[in-house]
C-alpha cells in the first residue's frame, strides 16, 4: 500500500481501501509511511478481509503519537476487529469497527 501511495501522492479529501489481505506488520509500514506524509486526507478508511489483532490498535496509535499527534479513540475494541476509520482534524479521531460486511462496500455494521 506505501509503495502504491509513493508513486501516487496525490491526496484527496478521502482515502479508501477495501479488501485488504495484510498482516499487521503491513499494516504499520503503510501507516510508518502514511503519518509522515506532510499532507494526508481528512478520512482514511481500511477495510480487511480477515480479523485484525487488538494488539494492532494499541501500535497504530503509537506510530500517531510518534509523529506528534494527539489521538483520541471511540469504542476501543477489546476483540479482534476488521475495519478502520481515522479522521484527522485538530486531532486524529479513529473508530475500529467488527463485522464489517465486504458485501456492502458503503459502511460498517457494528461497532464496538
Amino acid at each position: 500500500m506505501a509503495a502504491v501511495f509513493r508513486k501516487n501522492p496525490i491526496c484527496q479529501t478521502h482515502l479508501r481501501f477495501h479488501r485488504l489481505n495484510l498482516l499487521d506488520e503491513e499494516v504499520l509500514a503503510f501507516f510508518d509511511y502514511y503519518v509522515s506524509l506532510p499532507s494526508r486526507p481528512m478520512i482514511l478508511s481500511l477495510r480487511f478481509e480477515k480479523k485484525m489483532s487488538v494488539a494492532l490498535v494499541e501500535a497504530i496509535n503509537d506510530k500517531y503519537n510518534d509523529a506528534g499527534f494527539e489521538t483520541e479513540f471511540d469504542r476501543l475494541p477489546t476483540t479482534p476487529f476488521n475495519s478502520i476509520e481515522i479522521g484527522e482534524n485538530d486531532i486524529v479521531y479513529c473508530k475500529y469497527f467488527l463485522n464489517y460486511s465486504l458485501s456492502s462496500e458503503l459502511s460498517p455494521k457494528g461497532y464496538f
